[in-house]
């Protein structure tokens, strides 16, 4: 089945060549750059067929295989003119230093596609690796939209009112049953991402650059981590990437096609995360500065033309944000309730959200200053900081940046001679989305749309360093070397850990067993619960594997609303919603749960279940690691 992504990779690179055409993009236009664009805006529409169909409630079957046919005949003579030129295309032979090249990225794609076809499970020790937010909502919630046959927004799941592009992409691939299917799509955006990458060193540098930034950014091991996940981060920076490649045309050519295409996949951005929004607000004054500076306009008109560039990405990125003003009241929900406010939300809840995705190691000018430090240093394992997150749940080989990116900083220091224009331009771009992810949630998974341009900017110091041969350059080089030399041996770890489950060699329910502590539960609930029991979940929001109905318990005012203050209240709020069965992580040091009785919700839940005799789940003879299964009171 992962095989379909084959025709379904041509299929919208084609269907998303005739919307860049209606918005004129040049026929001299590089081949790598018309079959980027396309892609990206094939997925673009590919995604927002899925979200009108899931709005009206036809997600079936057959409704998505109608809308890949639709876009394959919206591609029109675009397949006649992909074939031609692929007919023609004849790739150069390269030399020794080419193949020699070639072999990292080919290792670090592998170590990636691995991944793609091993099941996603909440935690793989000694690497570090997770699909945290696969399980509880990436996967899950297509999952739940499939088995509705429609999109909802699920009052007791705050998630489910994000921006989902990437999302609806993984819908079509479950709806075909196949969770490999559904995560190369996020593979693909890696792979475009790192073609956008080259593309845009070679066109705004040298292609020497762009071949080593590329390679950096796929030796970042967030970077193939993640290409192997069903996460959105990686699809934010495809699409960034392309709008980034497509502003870089149309500011040196001055052609307006390639401008208006930046600005829809800057909005198609907008709609995988709202972090996204940065880029608008960073790209959208550098446009107007540029034509008021460079091209002379004056500030009316420059001004006039960056508003309506703005308000095109905005208008395309839209339509998650309007659906979800109008489900909750809040375009952002649950985010600034102090200003939107949200139902199923509540002033307890949004601090105790704010809380937990409050990471990073302060907001002073101090911190500022040693943000590059702190981001090198201190996310690798074995480096101790008085911060319990900083820029992460926990300590992770794949969530570091290379120590590259860090150096390259500060080579151009010791060079005489100026650097060019563009890497100046991408320089401050960077220090922009910088200062505003600062100021934000500092998750350094959210930086991915960012690591593109960091990339370019190392490559850049890299190549001139080597050039100049000095001491300091082959300090650079040797560097870079044993980073990349790191990064294989982080990747084969991951590899290692996920091959014999990908390619066969183990069973998919060992795998899941070991690596995901609820799974056995979620196999009882399968197989032991009556069809129609519906599982409350309490500190456990990995839904993915459960084939009954179920709810979140902890992260919404949904269950434990204003009206419910005792047990006998949540007792009646438990038959309301129908609740026949609780499962509770009660290992403390993982949920941070203290299952005890208590004047509290959890108290409560106590009240009705543990107080009352023992858990369905574990069993005598099942392993206890600490997921509880009890039958809730029928009276």
């Amino acid at each position: 089945m992962p095989l379909l992504f084959l025709p379904i990779t041509w299929v919208v690179t084609a269907a998303g060549r005739v919307p860049a055409a209606w918005l004129c993009l040049p026929e001299t236009a590089a081949r790598l750059d018309r079959n980027l664009v396309g892609f990206a805006l094939g997925l673009g529409l590919l995604a927002y067929g899925m979200l009108a169909l899931g709005l009206l409630g036809l997600l079936y079957p057959l409704a998505g295989v109608l809308w890949v046919l639709t876009l394959t005949l919206l591609g029109g003579r675009q397949h006649g003119r992909m074939l031609r030129e692929l007919r023609a295309w004849r790739p150069r032979r390269l030399s020794w230093r080419g193949r020699l090249a070639a072999v990292p990225f080919v290792a670090f794609a592998l170590i990636s596609l691995v991944g793609v076809f091993a099941p996603p499970v909440v935690f793989i020790p000694g690497v570090n690796a997770t699909e945290w937010d696969s399980l509880s909502y990436h996967l899950a919630d297509p999952k739940l939209f499939l088995e509705m046959h429609r999109i909802e927004s699920l009052p007791w799941q705050p998630h489910s009112n994000f921006a989902f592009t990437t999302e609806m992409w993984y819908t079509l691939g479950l709806m075909a049953g196949s969770v490999p299917l559904a995560k190369c799509f996020h593979w693909a955006c890696a792979v475009g991402s790192a073609l956008a990458v080259y593309r845009l060193g070679a066109r705004c540098l040298t292609p020497r650059v762009g071949v080593w930034a590329a390679l950096l950014f796929a030796a970042t091991p967030l970077v193939f981590w993640e290409a192997g996940a069903a996460y959105i981060d990686l699809a934010t920076t495809f699409f960034t990437t392309v709008a980034l490649l497509c502003a870089a045309h149309g500011l040196s050519t001055g052609d307006s096609g390639w401008l208006r295409l930046g600005a829809v996949l800057a909005g198609l951005a907008l709609g995988t995360k709202a972090t996204a929004l940065m880029t608008v607000l960073l790209l959208a004054p550098g446009l107007a500065l540029w034509r008021w500076r460079e091209e002379h306009q004056s500030p009316g008109r420059a001004l006039g033309g960056a508003i309506l560039w703005g308000a095109l990405a905005l208008a395309v990125g839209s339509p998650w944000y309007v659906k979800s003003w109008i489900s909750t009241g809040n375009p952002v929900y649950p985010y600034f309730y102090s200003l939107f406010g949200g139902r199923w939300w509540d002033g307890a809840h949004a601090a105790a959200y704010a809380a937990s995705n409050d990471p990073g190691m302060g907001r002073d000018v101090a911190s500022a200053i040693l943000l590059p430090w702190h981001l090198t240093m201190y996310l690798p394992p074995g480096h101790p900081t008085a911060w319990p997150k900083p820029f992460t749940e926990f300590p992770s080989a794949l969530l570091s940046l290379s120590p590259v990116l860090l150096a390259a900083l500060f080579f151009p220091a010791f060079q005489r001679h100026p650097a060019p224009k563009a890497v100046r331009l991408l320089a401050l771009y960077a220090l922009g989305w910088l200062l505003l992810w600062f100021t934000q949630t500092q998750f350094v998974r959210f930086l991915l749309p960012l690591v593109p341009v960091l990339c370019l900017l190392a490559a850049w110091s890299l190549c001139r360093a080597v050039a100049a041969r000095t001491l300091s350059g082959y300090a650079l080089a040797a560097l870079t070397g044993g980073s990349l030399l790191w990064s294989l041996a982080v990747g084969a770890q991951l590899a290692g850990a996920q091959a014999p489950v990908a390619l066969g060699l183990e069973s998919p329910e060992v795998y899941r067993t070991r690596y995901f502590a609820g799974y056995e539960a979620m196999r009882f609930i399968n197989t032991s619960l009556p069809v129609h029991a519906k599982v409350l979940l309490y500190g456990y929001p990995f839904g993915f594997y459960c084939d009954r109905p179920y709810l979140w318990a902890d992260q919404s005012a949904y269950v434990f609303g204003p009206d419910v203050r005792s047990p006998d209240d949540l007792r009646r709020r438990l038959r309301q919603l129908g609740v026949t069965h609780l499962l509770i992580d009660a290992d403390t040091r993982r949920s941070g749960v203290v299952f005890a009785p208590g004047d509290t919700p959890v108290g409560w839940l106590y009240a009705l279940t543990a107080a009352q005799g023992p858990p369905l789940f574990p069993g005598p003879r099942d392993p206890d690691r600490g997921i509880l299964i009890y039958a809730l009171p029928r009276d």
